[in-house]
């Protein structure tokens, strides 16, 4: 939770920041901002990372297995269905539900985990 007070103000920055980065450092890529922008939003799950970690540490490698071979197989589907349907927009919008299915996921090894 106190990730979360670190991350949400990280994130809110960026969003004001990026147009004047890009405008700096990338003229030509002004159109590409908001995709930056959205794709940010990807930091709202780093603390489900915690999760992960913990299971390394407990040495619970079927779980992780699992966790793994999961991810990749929701990241992939995801991510190539919403770029198909929808374009860039999509491909951003297949990271972000992958990291909240993946987050989900997590929870539910980690909370499990004798």
């Amino acid at each position: 939770l106190l990730l979360y007070i670190l991350i949400i103000p990280a994130i809110l920055l960026y969003w004001f920041l990026a147009p004047i980065f890009f405008k700096i450092l990338y003229p030509q890529y002004l159109e590409f901002v908001f995709y930056s922008q959205l794709f940010s939003l990807q930091l709202i799950w780093l603390p489900a990372n915690l999760f992960h970690t913990s299971l390394v540490a407990h040495g619970a490698k079927r779980k992780l297995y699992i966790f793994e071979i999961t991810s990749a197989i929701v990241r992939i589907t995801m991510v190539a269905l919403l770029l198909y349907l929808f374009g860039i927009i999509g491909a951003i919008l297949g990271y972000l539900l992958t990291g909240f299915i993946v987050s989900i996921i997590l929870a539910l090894l980690f909370f499990n985990h004798k």
